[in-house]
């Protein structure tokens, strides 16, 4: 990634692999899209990178803990994600983590895609 406003991490267990997760902060000027304000949000990508990592909760822990921290910061209060809309076990998957649907979309590279957001709860 060459945007300034993104994080990008490799998630390791034990010296294997497992996960590249992409996270980034606010309105970049690339063309990224964006639901409502711009600041305050955080998109993520999350890629397990084999088949045989699925179903072994990794995706799981790392959802939960990058989302849970970002929500944690002061000035995050969303938190996006645009899985494929014929990714089923994808949607599935993030709205069991709290994420909801809000609509389709087009992504940055053309493809229709999922919106989903989860947001900070009130304490």
């Amino acid at each position: 990634m060459r945007d300034p406003n993104a994080r990008e991490y490799l998630v390791y267990d034990s010296n294997t692999l497992i996960a590249y997760v992409a996270i980034v902060f606010g309105s970049t000027g690339h063309g990224r899209y964006w639901v409502g304000d711009k600041e305050g949000i955080a998109s993520i990508d999350i890629f397990i990178l084999k088949q045989k990592f699925l179903k072994r909760g990794y995706g799981t822990r790392i959802i939960t803990e990058v989302s849970g921290h970002l929500l944690s910061l002061s000035y995050i209060y969303r938190v996006s994600l645009d899985p494929s809309p014929g990714n089923r076990i994808a949607i599935r998957f993030y709205e069991k983590a709290g994420f909801v649907q809000i609509g389709l979309f087009r992504n940055m590279e053309g493809e229709p895609s999922r919106m989903m957001i989860k947001e900070r709860t009130q304490p």
